[in-house]
């Protein structure tokens, strides 16, 4: 048994119980700004860099080390059997930082009372109109709508009154928006719902995951852990030869056009065990694996219309000054942009996509619930 303990100047020690006479592996992944850095440092060797500092002082009863230059880290323990024996966060803007969360330390060691349905499902919306009640039929349908969760960042277009009475519903105050906080209240809530449920899926709404094996019967047969699809496709509208998405019907009744996405689309968003997500969900912290047939089913392009309005509306919200470092497509795009130039861009959009090399559906799409 190890524990993290954080003190000043970014010193951290490993303090076991009884002295560790077999091998392990101390995994990092740092932050500094918006980059990230992967180091797994031997136990015997000191690491340097132009931006990282690693001193390990091997003892039989812990292990010290110092790290600078970074804004953030987290730091995974790992046994020979490849079971995470400590994974906690570190943000370096504080000079004693709390690495080792009591109720996470107190939870490893006590019996959970678990629901009695296996999955909860999440997403976090600001008026999203019809897109969300695709999401939630489908979600719903699978997962049944009490183990639906909407984190409601005051949605104004009323598309929240509108979903299913069984849904659970958290409504948040509105504020500047900031991926990098969105990260951490989904992160969170997260934790919040793992302490009841079994299994965690957190989703954008225009994001459906979907596999040839049912997606409840899939997750009864997984080992815990972090998971993210194998196969990221985007579904796109050819305004030539195909009519507006019906956000009433399944996906697989109306016709569409497939291309892959990009694998930053391989996201974790199946989880039994706390996660840490980076700036919009497509990375985490913690170790991760890929579900072999898993699709994600991105329905950003799915419909023109939808895709304006959309534009529309990110071209009105108001970021924080953080989150315009880290994501300068509104202002780049869509900020100050008429109903002429929004409908020109979203023409480019669609277009540039289909340009790309087509990708057939798996034959056994039409047979699921999308």
């Amino acid at each position: 048994m190890a524990t993290l303990i954080s003190g000043p100047n970014h010193f951290l020690r490993l303090r076991f119980a009884t002295s560790v006479e077999e091998e392990f592996r101390l995994l990092f992944l740092l932050r500094k700004g918006n980059d990230l850095f992967h180091k797994m440092p031997d136990s015997h060797n000191i690491y340097s860099g132009d931006t990282l500092e690693v001193v390990l002082l091997h003892k039989p009863e812990q292990i010290v080390l110092e790290l600078s230059g970074f804004d953030e880290a987290q730091a995974c323990l790992i046994s020979p059997d490849d079971q995470i024996m400590v994974q906690e966060s570190l943000y370096f803007s504080h000079d004693i930082a709390p690495l080792v969360d009591p109720i996470t330390a107190v939870s490893r060691r006590t019996h959970h009372v678990k629901s009695p349905d296996m999955t909860a499902v999440f997403t976090h919306v600001y008026n999203e109109g019809d897109m969300l009640y695709f999401w939630e039929r489908y979600y719903g349908g699978l997962f049944g709508y009490r183990n639906l969760f909407v984190i409601d960042d005051g949605s104004t277009d009323h598309s929240i009154q509108r979903l299913h009475p069984e849904t659970n519903i958290i409504r948040i105050p509105r504020t500047e928006l900031c991926h990098t906080n969105m990260a951490e209240y989904c992160g969170y809530f997260q934790r919040f719902l793992l302490a009841r449920y079994p299994w965690v899926i957190q989703t954008d709404c225009d994001e459906m995951l979907v596999s040839e094996v049912p997606l409840p019967e899939l997750l009864a047969t997984l080992p815990g852990g972090i998971y993210s699809p194998e196969i990221p496709l985007k579904v796109v509208h050819d305004r030539s030869r195909q009519a507006s998405f019906d956000f009433g019907a399944h996906l697989t009744a109306q016709h569409r056009s497939y291309r892959r996405e990009a694998d930053g689309f391989r996201k974790p968003l199946i989880a039994s065990v706390a996660t840490t997500w980076t700036f919009g969900f497509h990375n985490c912290y913690e170790p991760r694996q890929t579900i072999p047939g898993l699709f994600l089913m991105h329905l950003r392009f799915v419909d023109f219309d939808r895709l304006v309005q959309r534009h529309k509306r990110w071209g009105g919200i108001q970021q924080s000054t953080h989150d315009k470092q880290g994501y300068p497509l509104i202002d780049a795009c869509w900020k100050d942009k008429n109903d002429e130039e929004l409908i020109a861009f979203v023409d480019q959009e669609l277009t540039d996509a289909l340009s790309e090399e087509p990708v057939d559906p798996p034959e056994w799409l039409s047979r699921s619930t999308l």
